[in-house]
């Protein structure tokens, strides 16, 4: 026989299963009856997540619902910082998120594109109907690019706007910029002389001066002149401070062939103040070179890597026109390092006079020692220097690359 307990849980249950069945028929959402503070046998409802704690987004999105409808919109959703220095902590946007709802808006948690190098801040609390608040994102940059691109991805409890994103961009740059970052002169004529600039841009300071200056190859500085002056408002764009144009002028008298040259800089910039720019070119005359290995447009002859145990040779012809300079006679020739020998062949005129051919040959003898000229600073390169008696045909100088390695 039962007792009265027994049947007094019967009788409840029976109460509870058809009062289920009657909310169901009627689409009443089971979380209202939870939620009711007329149900003291539901208990509290959980704390609300914090921002930036990953909470149940669905079930916000649908609790929310409940009373009104919160609706999320925001004001920016991209940011252009424009230039900022690489290694640069702590830079940081307020996007300002409002709510045209009619319920309380929250902003539930935040994903980030770089959990390294990208941080957002939420508000603690809901955003009521009619306000506004802020998603703070701030950002360290140290990457190897040019350009930043971050995002921050933000859940809220609208059902029409549940994720809203925000994007931080921008370039990354050096304090100070030489734009070209050399100065290329190629086909100088011999006996005259050429020209050409760069621009030295500032970012983040202003009155950009150069303080000091010298040409680094003290045998060719003396052809070299340097003038600096100021960059006008309208050249400085894209948040340039301030610039200094620097132009380099090449005289004549440079030897035939192609030349190195550096310009070192001071300027009075405190973090930044020293510089280096290189110079290039090639001299051309009456002198042409062929051969294999020969760039033309460096003037280097390229041998390479050559193995000690076997050594290298190399053969070129230089070309000399006109007829001025029939009947010449090449003095011995300069070369550096000692241990690459150059020798001529048999000088031949050719149309009556007016082009002379010179045979020469390049050799990096077997059993040489270990040696690097490959230049950028591996070592200088080689150089062979030839003269003549004919005061009217400059030096010719012809570079060349080479290494000399173990077999």
């Amino acid at each position: 026989m039962k007792t009265n307990g027994t049947i007094a849980a019967i009788v409840i249950l029976g109460i509870v299963a058809t009062a289920a069945v009657s909310l169901a028929q009627f689409e009443v959402p089971w979380g209202e009856l939870l939620a009711s503070p007329n149900l003291e046998s539901a208990g509290e409802l959980p704390d609300e997540p914090t921002a930036t704690i990953v909470g149940n987004t669905a079930l916000e999105r649908e609790q929310s619902h409940v009373h009104g409808k919160p609706q999320a919109v925001a004001e920016e959703t991209d940011f252009d910082f424009g230039f900022l220095p690489n290694k640069s902590d702590d830079n940081e946007h307020a996007f300002i998120v409002k709510n045209t709802g009619t319920a309380p808006l929250r902003l539930i948690q935040a994903d980030v594109s770089c959990s390294k190098c990208t941080f957002a801040t939420l508000p603690a609390d809901d955003i009521p109907p009619g306000g506004s608040d802020r998603v703070l994102v701030r950002w360290n940059i140290n990457i190897e690019q040019d350009v930043f691109r971050q995002h921050v991805d933000v859940h809220t409890n609208d059902r029409e706007h549940p994720v809203l994103r925000f994007v931080v961009f921008g370039r990354i740059v050096r304090p100070f910029e030489i734009k070209p970052a050399e100065i290329a002169l190629s086909s100088i004529q011999t006996g005259e002389s050429a020209e050409a600039s760069v621009q030295m841009l500032s970012y983040f300071s202003e009155g950009l001066e150069v303080v000091e200056h010298h040409f680094t190859n003290a045998e060719t500085a003396q052809y070299f002149d340097a003038q600096f002056s100021p960059l006008p408002a309208d050249q400085l764009a894209g948040g340039i401070k301030s610039g200094v144009e620097l132009k380099v002028a090449v005289k004549p008298g440079l030897p035939l062939g192609s030349f190195k040259q550096r310009i070192r800089l001071k300027t009075n910039l405190k973090d930044d103040p020293e510089h280096e720019i290189p110079i290039t070119g090639t001299v051309v005359g009456p002198v042409s070179i062929i051969g294999t290995g020969w760039n033309s447009q460096y003037g280097v002859l390229v041998v390479g890597h050559v193995n000690r145990n076997e050594g290298a040779t190399r053969k070129i012809l230089l070309w000399i026109r006109g007829k001025q300079y029939k009947g010449l006679e090449l003095k011995p020739p300069k070369v550096t390092p000692k241990e690459m020998h150059v020798t001529y062949g048999k000088i031949s005129e050719l149309n009556e006079g007016s082009v002379i051919m010179v045979p020469l040959t390049i050799e990096i003898p077997k059993d040489a020692p270990s040696m690097n000229h490959m230049g950028s600073g591996q070592g200088k390169w080689g150089e062979i220097t030839i003269s003549s008696n004919n005061a009217d045909l400059p030096p010719v100088k012809i570079m060349v690359q080479f290494a000399v390695i173990e077999g």
